[in-house]
């Protein structure tokens, strides 16, 4: 019943790295059925927990809380969040709303008109027929038997046996409803709006007085699209969205007054445990008021929050991007984090030299594990600028790339780092060494920068080219390949005093490049395409990647075994060289955007929101 953020919102805040390579695409994840599959799976390693999106919490009291989220996650705690456990929700399916009735009873909605519900507090999840296949939103339950549910194009879904069997009910609109309150067995609210893109509009409110039987359009003097919607009993009631609008009823909905909540940050989520005191959040804010919403209070926070939920004056969780959960026990005085994550960045590159020994960047930042991933540090560079790539090549020996021609060393394994200079102010999105002495980055415009003597001094090579470079790989000292936008491929054969190009056959952006000898290698890029030759490069042959979906990283450990990663989470493998791919599991809905392997069976996957999956094979 709380608040559930559009797919769009969620999108708004996490295109840097589309951006970055020109623009995203729609999601595409169908897969040649004939790959043989590699066996094994993906975990999390950062945050600790799962870095998935919560959209909806909901607390029967002190103790006892659910959120759930991204990828069909649904977490709960039994002592107050000092602890959360992942519980099976049986589908992948994004979940957007969780409401409970009880310590055992309760339901979960999310996309294509998928509800689950536990009679045992969340041991086991059953699923329930919607009669639907839209995006559900929002789910609200007045007692064991009672509940509704509504979504995208003014779906609205009633039951009155428990989920058993739910009826489709005329709302009156096709317009997207995000957020459903009911007082009582009759009395009801529904929210909304539609979607233009990024800019949410039309500030829909919808009034049931008969259980959902009809449903009466109310004025909301607004075209703020509404994301959440509370009422404390069949008067009072407040709805919260875009543009920090914030609504209020005091006759049932007969008329809504805006309020001055002092943000123009979008609120997702609203919740009052009294006529007086309620909480609003929403992009970096938690908003809260003691007179009934004459005034608010604003506290920053470091989080962008999808829900809050409060049991009494002083309990209640907001929960959020990349999994977060943050808790007060003081009525919003203050608030504490109870998921761990070494970082929150958007981690961009991945590079490990053995089992245990790996490191990742992203932003200005440098983490490092020692134990394969188990845990994870935060080394500090001294960047002042975002870093795109790294890479090692023993356990003590690694540099870092990134913006204004950035590039760093270090020679104890990333205890420090030194700045070099590299010679340009170009970004540079990756970097690659074939030994302690000899290595490339490329980047914006063309820009190509060779070191001979570790990175003591960088010198400029023409590359002929004015687009943007985004990926360079070695296999031995003279051989090298580097490949961009439009469809550019370059290779060298002395060491980059001359760069050739070649034909890949197309104009799609490139992304990523990785050689496993000197003929046989790969090649990602957008609309899907994975490109292969088995000659060095003097032809390249299109490989069915069974996606449009823009790939952002390849990595081969042998001429048959290898992985792309891309957006909308999607992990293909291959163990034909990639004669056909499949898709993996990722268990996140997370962007990914650089992976890595050691072997067969250990590899690992970094993106947004510091995001660290690791597989494990069998």
């Amino acid at each position: 019943m709380r608040a559930i953020l559009t797919k769009s919102a969620v999108a708004a805040y996490g295109l840097l790295f589309c951006f970055l390579l020109n623009g995203c695409l729609t999601s595409n994840q169908s897969s040649a059925s004939s790959t043989p599959k590699i066996s094994g799976k993906w975990t999390w390693q950062n945050p600790s927990l799962q870095g998935n999106d919560l959209f909806s919490s909901s607390c029967i009291d002190a103790n006892s809380c659910w959120a759930v989220g991204g990828a069909g996650t649904i977490l709960k705690t039994s002592n107050g969040g000092s602890t959360w456990v992942v519980q099976t929700s049986g589908t992948t399916n994004d979940l957007n709303s969780v409401d409970f009735v009880d310590a055992n009873t309760g339901w979960v909605v999310g996309d294509g008109g998928v509800i689950v519900k536990t009679s045992n507090g969340g041991i086991s999840w059953a699923t329930e027929l919607s009669g639907t296949t839209k995006e559900l939103g929002s789910v609200d339950f007045v007692d064991v038997n009672t509940g509704w549910a509504v979504g995208d194009g003014g779906i609205i879904i009633k039951t009155s046996n428990g989920g058993n069997s739910w009826v489709i009910e005329t709302s009156g609109t096709a317009n997207d409803l995000l957020s459903v309150d009911f007082v009582d067995a009759n009395i009801g609210w529904a929210v909304g709006g539609y979607l233009s893109d990024l800019f949410p509009g039309y500030g829909l409110i919808l009034k049931t007085s008969n259980g959902g039987a009809s449903w009466v359009a109310e004025s909301s003097g607004v075209t703020n699209e509404l994301s959440s919607v509370h009422f404390v009993n069949p008067n009072i009631g407040w709805a919260v969205g875009w543009g920090g609008v914030i609504l209020k009823t005091s006759d049932g909905g007969g008329s809504w007054a805006s309020q001055p909540g002092g943000t123009t940050s979008h609120l997702y989520s609203i919740d009052f445990v009294n006529a007086n005191t309620g909480w609003a959040v929403g992009v970096g804010q938690i908003l809260k008021t003691s007179n009934g919403g004459n005034n608010w209070i604003i506290d920053s926070i470091s989080t962008i929050n999808f829900s809050i939920h409060f049991v009494d004056g002083n309990t209640g969780w907001a929960v959020g991007v990349g999994g977060s959960i943050v808790k007060s026990s003081n009525g919003g005085s203050s608030w504490t984090t109870q998921t761990s994550s070494v970082s929150t960045v958007n981690l961009m590159s991945v590079d490990f030299v053995d089992t245990n020994n790996g490191w990742a960047v992203g932003g200005n930042k440098i983490l490092k594990t020692s134990n394969g991933g188990s845990s994870w540090v935060a080394e500090f560079s001294g960047a002042k600028y975002d870093l795109y790539s790294i890479h090692f090549v023993d356990s003590n020996t690694g540099w870092a790339v990134g913006d204004v021609g950035t590039i760093f060393k270090t020679s104890n394994g990333g205890s420090s780092w030194a700045a070099e200079s590299s010679g340009t102010s170009n970004r540079f999105y990756s970097v690659d060494f074939v030994d302690a002495n000899t290595g490339w980055a490329v980047g914006d415009v063309g820009t190509i920068v060779k070191t001979s003597n570790g990175g003591s001094s960088w010198a400029v090579q023409s590359s002929g080219k004015t687009g943007r470079l985004s990926s360079v790989d070695f296999v031995d000292a003279n051989t090298c390949w580097a490949v961009g936008w439009n469809g550019v491929i370059l290779k060298t054969s002395n060491g980059g005093s001359s760069w050739v190009a070649q034909s890949s056959g197309t104009t799609n952006d490139l992304t990523s490049v990785d050689f496993v000898d000197a003929n046989t290698g790969w090649v990602v890029g957008w609309n899907g395409i994975i490109l292969k030759t088995s000659n060095g490069g003097s032809s390249w042959i299109a490989q069915a990647s069974g996606t449009t979906n823009p790939m952002f990283s390849v990595r081969f450990v042998d001429g048959n075994i290898g992985w792309a990663v891309g957006n909308y989470s999607i992990i293909l493998n291959t163990s034909n060289g990639g004669s056909s791919w499949a898709v993996q599991s990722s268990g996140t809905t997370n962007e990914l955007t650089a992976i890595d392997f050691v072997d067969g069976k250990t590899g690992w996957v970094v993106g947004y929101w510091g995001t660290i999956l690791k597989y494990t094979g069998n």
